[in-house]
This record gives structure tokens, C-alpha cells and sequence, in this order.
């Protein structure tokens, strides 16, 4: 009785031993490339044998032991991963989960903060989104919310500001613009709005910031950003009072560029005193030359421009 349970010990021991040396450990920077021990900021357990099914159980972790992320790869070279994975922060709380496919996405992602109120939702099939997707800010409310049908936006998009009020409306067919869209600034107040017509965009309203994704032409100095530079350079004197209290800094003067090209309605959108900002005006006031006005999509638009002017010693 004694001889076989010191037997059952010994094979035990043994089958243990063995198990733990099918686990390699790897190394990883901040940018998860190999690397040594003493320039690490994760490491990988790593199975030098599949576990079941011929999938290789991995499991990654913070320097303190925290683990980062676990799941199943079917192969390493290239990496595929397949199955459930479950993403970590260094506090333990859950950033991320998921299910794979062949190394696609497959079925809801989910994605935390590390406090653990939700960031993001979405659902995949064979890695492009396919249903409805939203994305929350830090503080609980909804930052947009919109519908993919196999990686293409489709029906309704909405978009917030951080407060809850609304950003930007519009809808999608087949991942093209349909419909009415608008953007709203924080006051609410219509800031942008285009209707498409036969396919073709038509804007009644815009601002740079919706501008931006679409095609923009901002206004532009004749001559490029050389000859306003140059301009500025050669009228704008640094005033004597802001010499005097070595005052240096940036000022950020706005103007409305008309579709002909013509500036008006100069105003200070940050300053420095010491009549810098007096100055900065001043020389914008008796600027002559045209701008190229702004575009969106080819259809010209009068736009507020901001620039800035730089004052420094040398």
C-alpha cells in the first residue's frame, strides 16, 4: 500500500514537471515587439503545445502579474486567434471581450474603461461590423450610435457632444450619404447642413469642423502661406510696451473669407495684449489681396478662417 502511493506521488510530480515545461515565456515592449527582460513591459506565456483541439491556450501579462489577455490562437506564425478572448487592465478591470473566427471578429465586441463604465458595442461577422454599434463617453453618456450591414453604415447615425446635446444627424444607404445631415454647435445652433439630391451633395450651411470630412477646400492667401507669411512679416512691428515686458506668445485672429474671396469681420479669438492684438489687426485690416474663397464639394461657401501670429525675440 505504502509502495504504490509513493508510486502514484512520483508519476504525479513527474506529469506536473512536465506540464510546466510546455509553457515559454516571452517578453514584449510597450509596442509588443520581443525584446529582453529588463526593457519589458509585458510577457507572454506561451504553450510550446497546443492544449486541445489544436489550439494554443495563451495568456499575456503585466510586468506585476496581472493578466492583460487571454485566449486560444490556432497558430503563431501567422498569429490567428480563435475563439473567446477576454482583454484586461493593469487595475484588473475588463477592457475588452470578444470572439474570433479564423482571426476575425465575430459576434459582439464589447470595450470598457478602466473604470469600468462602457466605451464601446458593435457586432461582427467575419470581421466587419454588421448590426447596430455605439460608443459612450467617460463621463456615461452616449457619444454616436449607427447601424453596419457587413462593414457599411446603413439608416441612422447620431453623434453628441460630451454633454448629451446633439452633434450631428443623418443617414446612410449602402455607406453613402442619404438624406438630410446636420451639425449643431453646443448652443444649439445649426452649424452645418447638406440635402443629397440625385446622388450629389448640397450644402446650404457649413463649418470647418463638419467640413473636414468631406471635400474641403479651406480659404487660402494668394500666393500660398509663403506670401502671407512674408506679408505679415514685413508690415506687422512688434510694439514697443510688449518689448518692453518681454511679452512673447501667439495671437489667433478669426475673419470671414466671402465666396469672392474678400475678408471682413476681424475679430481676436485669443490674445496677448501689450497691443499685440491691436497690431495683429490692424495689418489684417489693410491686407488687399483676394483669398481663394472655400469650397465643399465644389460649391463655393463664405467660411470664418482662423490664423494664427507668432511674436518671439530672436
Amino acid at each position: 500500500m505504502k509502495k504504490t502511493t509513493v508510486l502514484i506521488l512520483l508519476v504525479s510530480l513527474i506529469f506536473i514537471q512536465a506540464s510546466a515545461q510546455k509553457i515559454k515565456r516571452i517578453y514584449f515592449d510597450s509596442t509588443w515587439k520581443e525584446c529582453s527582460k529588463k526593457h519589458a513591459m509585458y510577457y507572454r506565456e506561451k504553450p510550446v503545445q497546443p492544449e486541445h483541439d489544436s489550439l494554443f491556450l495563451v495568456k499575456d501579462f503585466f510586468l506585476n502579474g496581472q493578466v492583460q489577455m487571454e485566449g486560444h490562437f490556432s497558430s503563431f506564425k501567422p498569429e490567428r486567434k480563435q475563439g473567446h478572448f477576454m482583454y484586461y487592465y493593469q487595475n484588473g478591470q475588463k477592457s475588452s471581450e470578444t470572439d474570433y473566427v479564423n482571426d476575425l471578429y465575430n459576434g459582439k465586441r464589447e470595450n470598457w474603461y478602466a473604470d469600468g463604465n462602457k466605451l464601446e458595442l458593435a457586432w461582427y461577422i467575419n470581421g466587419k461590423a454588421n448590426g447596430k454599434a455605439a460608443a459612450w463617453f467617460d463621463n456615461g453618456k452616449k457619444k454616436w450610435e449607427m447601424a453596419y450591414d457587413t462593414g457599411k453604415r446603413v439608416g441612422e447615425v447620431w453623434e453628441w457632444y460630451k454633454t448629451g446635446d446633439a452633434y450631428e444627424h443623418g443617414y446612410y444607404v449602402n455607406d453613402k450619404d442619404s438624406g438630410e445631415h446636420l451639425w449643431w454647435a453646443k448652443d444649439g445652433k445649426v452649424i452645418s447642413r447638406f440635402v443629397v439630391v440625385n446622388g450629389k451633395r448640397i450644402w446650404s450651411i457649413v463649418d470647418p469642423s463638419a467640413a473636414e470630412d468631406y471635400k474641403a477646400i479651406y480659404p487660402a492667401y494668394q500666393g500660398g502661406n509663403d506670401s502671407l507669411l512674408n506679408y505679415l512679416h514685413h508690415n506687422i512691428k512688434y510694439p514697443q510696451t510688449a518689448v518692453d515686458h518681454s511679452i512673447q506668445g501667439t495671437v489667433y485672429v478669426s475673419f470671414y473669407v466671402d465666396t469672392l474671396g474678400v475678408i471682413s469681420d476681424l475679430k481676436i479669438q485669443k490674445g496677448i495684449g501689450y497691443g499685440c492684438d491691436e497690431e495683429v489687426l490692424e495689418v489684417m485690416k489693410k491686407c488687399t489681396k483676394r483669398w481663394t474663397p472655400a469650397s465643399v464639394d465644389g460649391q463655393l461657401f463664405g467660411m470664418i478662417y482662423t490664423i494664427p501670429v507668432k511674436f518671439t525675440f530672436k
